[in-house]
């Protein structure tokens, strides 16, 4: 029996687990499941941490119809970053930049606006960072 060498693109993508890569390696990520396998990973916490950390972290997804029945469970909305797997163009053009507009709706203290007065009948404006 022929062995592949232990060290070969095959061997070492074949084995890689969700679980143990993070989101934050990836620019952007494209999620295309079929039927089955998206019902299998909606339940998977690893599957859901992974959508919603791309998601929080303003990257480009590109989903199918089994990648939505993933994403929904993660809490990701549909947004100009989240496009339809099938159009390369808008994946593409969303994959150049973050997705920032996402930040109000993914960081509830994204630097809220808070008045200070100041003593003289003015007030100053300023920006709060927990």
């Amino acid at each position: 029996m022929r062995r592949r060498p232990r060290n070969s693109t095959h061997e070492r993508f074949s084995t890689r687990r969700l679980a143990g890569t993070p989101s934050v390696l990836f620019d952007e990520v494209a999620v295309i499941f079929s039927g089955e396998g998206a019902k299998a990973l909606s339940t998977e916490s690893a599957a859901i941490d992974f959508a919603r950390g791309t998601y929080g972290d303003f990257k480009a997804i590109a989903i199918d119809k089994g990648g939505r029945a993933l994403l929904n469970p993660a809490g990701v909305g549909k947004d100009a970053g989240v496009v339809d797997a099938k159009d390369k163009d808008a994946f593409i053009a969303a994959a150049k930049t973050r997705q920032w507009d996402r930040e109000d709706s993914v960081r509830t203290f994204a630097q809220p606006k808070v008045e200070f007065p100041l003593g003289l009948g003015r007030s100053h404006e300023a920006t709060c960072v927990p």
